[in-house]
């Protein structure tokens, strides 16, 4: 099958509308009360905001008991919270991405994840959720692995993101593949839950039992 690579979407992306389509997380800053503003009787403005963070991340899907909240400083940018469609990629091995779906958005996305935003033209023609189960391949992976930077903790970069290949299908075969890892996802999520709740009702059956 024929093959294309990110950094060749990126460059259809970029030559149409100037905006790229591989870009990091932001690093996390907490909100904190400085001595200024307690000095002053004054708080700067802070969100609550959930936060991805790698425990999280599992091949193609997020477990919602290990998404962070947190108190977000007013400066954090807008540009640094998921949106729709959004695949974010793990920055280190083993690299597991998740497609970003309407439950998932506006998490905010730490400097140890790439975040790949595809404008509306780019998604006529490949679809985020088809590019996401790509990630995920074996062959696609060991890419990524290869690719990463030397070092103790190989770490991805835009560079080597951009050189990874995908397999290049019919747009409407990609839709279909993506229909098949929308449902993947949502259906681990639901059953990463289920197991939570399980547990904290074995955990409390035991210690009643325990009394």
């Amino acid at each position: 099958m024929e093959t294309i690579t990110i950094g060749e979407l990126a460059r259809e992306q970029e030559s149409r509308n100037g905006t790229a389509l591989v870009s990091f997380g932001k690093p996390l800053r907490r909100y904190q009360k400085s001595e200024r503003d307690e000095k002053a009787g004054r708080e700067r403005a802070y969100r609550r905001r959930r936060a991805l963070n790698l425990r999280a991340m599992n091949p193609l899907y997020l477990s919602d008991e290990l998404i962070d909240d947190a108190l977000l400083d007013e400066r954090t940018p807008e540009s640094g919270f998921t949106m729709e469609g959004d695949v974010i990629l793990a920055l280190t091995a083993p690299h597991p991405c998740v497609c970003i779906d309407e439950a998932h958005v506006g998490l905010f996305v730490p400097s140890s994840c790439a975040i790949i935003r595809m404008d509306d033209a780019l998604r006529e023609r490949f679809d985020p959720w088809y590019l996401a189960g790509c990630l995920a391949l074996p062959p696609v992976r060991e890419q990524l692995r290869l690719k990463g930077s030397a070092g103790r903790l190989s770490q991805l970069t835009v560079e080597s993101i951009c050189a990874a290949s995908v397999p290049l299908a019919p747009i409407e075969r990609q839709r279909e593949a993506g229909r098949a890892v929308r449902t993947h996802a949502r259906a681990m999520t639901e059953l990463a839950s289920i197991k939570q709740v399980h547990e904290q009702l074995v955990c409390a059956a035991v210690a009643r039992a325990a009394c």
